[in-house]
């Protein structure tokens, strides 16, 4: 979600939030606050979508279900679990730097031993005092010995702990990262990896080209099949998409129904290519009903297409694909328009 900046403009969404909540009859704890933030702001249409469908019958929402919406349209997945596999992390890493500390201070008091002891062996004048000194010396020997022992193991166990919570915490992000309903990359990640793109092909002086996609009536779509048919339909236009583009290239659910697809190495013509070609596939999705076969919806999308310039910024690149994406559908819908020069 793209929160405004706008200091008067947030507190009319928080004057709204209140009287919102009340008409729906939700208790106005966070989750519910939240939500209704963000449904007063209307920014945030797969919300709105979602929301509608649950209490279209007029009924109000359960604990359940605030706590469903918000985890599938405002929550970031895995936050919270990169947190706590953060703190682990730290726990760990700080037994293991107390356990070399240890160690380190356990062989300073054998090397003080050696140092004391070591010079006696050679004044020890008779059998009875040599003795002392080499029994000292074994004692401290073998007590190092098995200090060195217990902590080798306890060492190897923080080692084991590190290399398992860094594996977790790895998975966890990538999964923070990833769109829950299509698998494609999320709008928080999508926005990292393209001012990332836009970097890298300013130093290696390679063109970047950025296709907005947004499916057709949606709305419609929708309202007459049910929510869950919608999800079907989102995540049959990301499997097309994911078909039409190559490895380097990076597709991303922003919005409700709206997809991005950033292509590095890649010029207008590339892009209105690759663009094309993920409208056709989208065009020749057949959902049908399956107790009789019957066709039950036809699924078009409309896409604008930027290519990066010299005075480009993400914001100013994502507009202009914005911008074309908004006129294709202006235009007649179920095409792509290439974005004008900024």
């Amino acid at each position: 979600m793209r929160y405004p900046d706008s200091v008067p403009q947030c507190g009319e969404y928080l004057r709204l939030t209140i009287p919102f909540l009340t008409q729906k009859e939700l208790p106005a704890n966070p989750v519910n606050y939240a939500l209704g933030f963000e449904m007063v702001s209307s920014m945030n249409e797969g919300l709105n979508q979602a929301f509608a469908e649950l209490v279209k019958d007029g009924s109000t929402l359960t604990a359940v279900q605030s706590q469903q919406l918000f985890d599938a349209h405002i929550a970031q997945p895995g936050v919270e679990e990169v947190a706590e596999a953060n703190d682990e992390f730290g726990r760990v890493l700080g037994a293991t730097q107390s356990l070399v500390q240890e160690m380190a201070a356990e062989g300073g008091k054998y090397q003080d031993s050696l140092e004391r002891e070591g010079p006696k062996l050679e004044q020890c004048s008779n059998p009875g005092d040599l003795q002392k000194v080499i029994d000292i010396l074994v004692a401290d020997t073998r007590a190092m010995r098995e200090s060195n022992e217990i902590m080798n193991s306890s060492l190897a166990i923080h080692i084991e702990q590190i290399a398992d919570l860094r594996a977790q915490l790895n998975t966890t992000r990538k999964a923070a990262k990833v769109d829950s309903l299509t698998g494609l990359q999320n709008r928080g990640a999508f926005d990292d990896l393209l001012a990332a793109e836009i970097e890298e092909a300013r130093l290696s002086s390679q063109p970047l080209a950025l296709v907005m996609l947004d499916i057709d009536h949606f709305k419609k779509i929708n309202d007459s099949m049910g929510h869950l048919f919608g999800d079907k339909v989102i995540k049959a236009v990301a499997r097309a998409i994911v078909k039409q583009t190559r490895g380097q290239d990076t597709a991303a659910r922003i919005g409700g129904e709206e997809y991005a697809v950033i292509l590095p190495n890649t010029d207008y013509q590339g892009a209105q290519v690759v663009a094309e070609n993920i409208r056709k596939a989208v065009e020749k999705i057949v959902l049908r009903k399956a107790s009789d076969n019957e066709r039950l919806a036809t699924v078009t999308l409309s896409g604008g297409v930027a290519q990066l310039q010299d005075d480009d910024c993400s914001e100013s690149l994502l507009q202009r694909s914005d911008d074309a994406l908004y006129a294709a559908k202006n235009g007649g819908r179920n095409q792509i328009m290439l974005a004008q020069a900024a």
